[in-house]
């Protein structure tokens, strides 16, 4: 599986987005896309973003997109958590899929301090351990990222490397 980058919030629209994703799927992976999320952006504009660069509805195999969510912005953690339940409503009564939360335990903890997206699939970011910290509200991962230092074969310089959380079958099951 692999993931490509739609934009950063509303001003940086990824210029290898479209390349990307069509790599991924030509290349026979599952694919996925994300949304590195801006607090103090409109949620909706951004989700409306990331649904305009995908074909709704997702072509099957395609994984639930993910919001990336690692910074503040200068907001509040309730000004935070309520714009990522609009992004995420947003996207879900689009698609169809609850989102992926893709987040780190620290910002979470400190910076969103919510317990409403319990249902929304995690991809944990944690470097250099042998299993992530988890933050409230959940107990599981779906995703995790483990390095920033990774090499894949056809792709120039480092890589983000991830691990799913459970078997092909699981992974074919999400999508």
């Amino acid at each position: 599986f692999a993931f490509a980058r739609v934009s950063d919030g509303l001003d940086f629209s990824d210029p290898k987005f479209a390349q990307n994703y069509a790599g991924i799927r030509a290349a026979g992976m599952v694919r996925g896309v994300y949304q590195t999320f801006r607090p103090d952006e409109d949620p909706v504009a951004q989700a409306n973003l990331l649904l305009q660069n995908i074909s709704v509805p997702m072509p099957t195999g395609d994984l639930p997109p993910a919001l990336d969510v690692e910074v503040a912005d200068g907001q509040s953690p309730a000004t935070i958590a309520a714009n990522i339940q609009t992004w995420s409503s947003t996207v879900q009564n689009a698609t169809g899929k609850a989102p992926l939360i893709f987040v780190g335990y620290y910002f979470w903890t400190s910076d969103v301090q919510s317990s409403a997206l319990a249902d929304n699939p995690l991809w944990i970011v944690q470097w250099n351990v042998s299993c992530p910290n988890l933050p409230t509200p959940w107990n599981a991962w779906q995703f995790w990222q483990h390095s920033d230092a990774g090499s894949v074969a056809g792709i120039t310089g480092e890589v983000d490397l991830d691990t799913f959380n459970g078997s092909e079958q699981d992974l074919l099951d999400l999508v």
